[in-house]
């Protein structure tokens, strides 16, 4: 990891509830929209991100 990856990541350290927040809105939106596709299955459906 260099430092500006490291500096990046400890400048969005405060803000990674709102992230995540937003990225699990985002990811119910996605699975309202798409249930007709209910006899599909998607990569995420196998490797939820436990967050």
């Amino acid at each position: 990891m260099s430092e500006l990856q490291a500096a990046m990541g400890l400048a969005v350290r405060p803000y990674m509830d709102t992230i995540i927040d937003a990225r699990k809105k985002i990811h119910e939106q996605y699975d309202e929209q798409l249930k007709f596709l209910s006899n599909k299955r998607f990569q995420s459906d196998r490797h939820r991100l436990e967050l």
